[in-house]
């Protein structure tokens, strides 16, 4: 199937862990001599804030490692794992309500344009600083040059 899998095997004692299954996202592929070395934009600004193709297709691709069970949407467990990958933070009640009520969902999950559409109004929240995108980009093993 052209996936690979990774195992550990070992003992460890007793006590509670916690297990995050998520890849880097990295992808390998031959560097050309003419490669551009300047970070990729993950915003657009003018006519108004938005964001870019290429981070919405990394956005996308992160959508798709974190639906852990394959169905097209994130249950608030997977959302819960993609926050507390990129913030280090558990998603509150407090929280999933805001993404309840104002994110597109599917069967109580969060749909893909959802998530976008979360990125976008979290952009549009920082007048288009997109340090706090940075954050995502990165926590999740993807290079700045996209």
């Amino acid at each position: 199937s052209g996936k690979a899998m990774w195992e550990w095997e070992g003992q460890l004692d007793a006590g509670r862990y916690t297990v995050i299954p998520f890849t880097s996202g990295t992808r390998f592929k031959k560097r050309q001599e003419t490669q551009n070395h300047e970070e990729t934009p993950l915003l657009e600004r003018f006519p108004k804030i938005k964001l870019t193709r290429e981070f919405q297709q990394l956005l996308s691709d992160v959508y798709g490692k974190v639906d852990l069970d394959s169905n097209g949407t994130l249950s608030r467990k997977e959302f819960n794992l993609f926050n507390w990958r990129t913030s280090g933070e558990e998603v509150a009640d407090e929280e999933w309500n805001v993404v309840e009520e104002n994110f597109p969902l599917k069967n109580g999950e969060l749909t893909l344009d959802g998530f976008l559409t979360l990125h976008q109004m979290e952009a549009e929240d920082n007048d288009g600083d997109p340090s706090e995108l940075k954050v995502t980009v990165q926590a999740m093993g993807y290079s700045k040059y996209l």
